[in-house]
Order: C-alpha cells, then sequence, then structure tokens
C-alpha cells in the first residue's frame, strides 16, 4: 500500500508564494504545510513529511552574511537529500539543491527575465510525452550548473542549465512553472522599479503583459509533471 502523501513547503518570502502549486495540491487533497524559512530555522522531522517542495526567493545561495537563515535551511535541505526524500526546486530551490548536491551556483553573466523557450528532455519518465520545446516564465540573475549524476532535463541558449532530475526523487527547476498571472503582474511591479534588472534576455513589463495567456499552458504542463512525480 503506498504511503499518503504529505508535502511540505518552504517559503523564503510572501513575495514568492506557492503559487499553481496550491491548486494542484487541493485538487490531488494531498495535506501540505507551509514553513517559512525566514522567519523560522528550526525543520521538522524529515520522517514527517514525505515530499519536499522549495520555492523561489530573493536570496542567492552565497549571501549567508545577509540571510543567516539559508544556513538552517542547506542544512535542511543536505539532510533531506541523505534521507532519498522526493524534493522539487524551483528558481531558487534548485540552486540550493545544486549546492548541496556539489554543484557549483553563481551570478550569471546576464538576467533571464519574461518568456522564454526551453527544450525538454521527453526520453525521461518524468517528462514523457511533453513538447521538445516549451516556453516558460523566468526571472532569475544567478544559475545552477548541472550536479554530478544529473541528468540535464532543459536548457535554452541563455543558460544551458534549466532543469535536472537527480537520481529519480530530485528535480530542479530554473524557471517558475508555478507562476500564476497574479504573481507575475507582481513581479512587474518590481521589474518596473529596478532599473539594475536589465539585458538582452530582460522583457519589459508591457512585453510580459502582452504574453500572460501563455500561462495557461504552462501551468498545465507543470500539473502533467506533477502527476507523473506524483507516482515516481
Amino acid at each position: 500500500m503506498k504511503t499518503q502523501e504529505k508535502v511540505l513547503i518552504v517559503q523564503h518570502s510572501e513575495d514568492d508564494p506557492p503559487g499553481s502549486l496550491l491548486e494542484w495540491l487541493d485538487s490531488k487533497a494531498i495535506p501540505y504545510s507551509i514553513h517559512h524559512a525566514n522567519l523560522n530555522t528550526d525543520y521538522p522531522d524529515c520522517r514527517s513529511w514525505t515530499w519536499l517542495i522549495i520555492l523561489g526567493g530573493a536570496p542567492n545561495v552565497d549571501q549567508e552574511k545577509r540571510y543567516p537563515w539559508l544556513v538552517a535551511e542547506k542544512k535542511f535541505i543536505r539532510q533531506a537529500l541523505d534521507s532519498h526524500q522526493k524534493i522539487l526546486g524551483l528558481c531558487l530551490g534548485a540552486q540550493l539543491i545544486a549546492d548541496q548536491l556539489g554543484a557549483s551556483v553563481h551570478r550569471h553573466d546576464q538576467w533571464e527575465v519574461g518568456w522564454h523557450k526551453v527544450s525538454i528532455d521527453s526520453t525521461h519518465p518524468l517528462f514523457k510525452d511533453s513538447p521538445a520545446e516549451i516556453e516558460v516564465f523566468q526571472y532569475h540573475a544567478y544559475r545552477f550548473h548541472l550536479p554530478s549524476g544529473a541528468q540535464r532535463i532543459s536548457a535554452n541558449s541563455i543558460c544551458d542549465d534549466q532543469a535536472y532530475v537527480y537520481g529519480d526523487r530530485v528535480v530542479g527547476f530554473q524557471f517558475h512553472p508555478e507562476a500564476t498571472t497574479v504573481w507575475m503582474k507582481e513581479c512587474l511591479s518590481s521589474l518596473s522599479d529596478d532599473r539594475d534588472i536589465a539585458g538582452p534576455a530582460v522583457q519589459s513589463p508591457l512585453q510580459i503583459a502582452e504574453q500572460m495567456g501563455k500561462q495557461v499552458q504552462l501551468q498545465s504542463w507543470f500539473f502533467n509533471f506533477l502527476n507523473r512525480f506524483l507516482n515516481a
């Protein structure tokens, strides 16, 4: 008999919510709890949940002095990896996992913001029947490199490591498949106020707003992946 799934979501700030993840979890009647990493460094025992989801956020993996709570989170992720737990990382979450797997994570040579195409390796069982290319929502200045032993799942011309699978129970996405239109609109406000976010791969708020309808297809793709990962 399969163990009842129980999900722990690690959130780094109110500005980076779980998004469409909650809709999917509710549709599957999967219980979940949200741990706010920036407010609580006392993590639950790994045996109290079956699936860890680590969200994105403004901090970067090398900013422990500015965000000292990252130390406890990294230790917790390492424990989860050692316990062979099912783990999903989104943007910062994927970078933190890659870091704990010994991969290099650092500032990229350019920002990647807005709707960008990425390739998908559909030979992996978790991405079976996926289109060879999809458009995803991006908002990052840092990048991870492929952890040793991991399989590259996604890439594009801006960043050659966009997603990976490590073993059969750890997945990391550089992009934001959980993005909702509400959250993307909030990102537009931040983008308008921050002139440091610029470059050839940074779309304007107007360009992003004009493409909001792509969220429907991205969410469908993400939910198909989650359905497969649920049974992994």
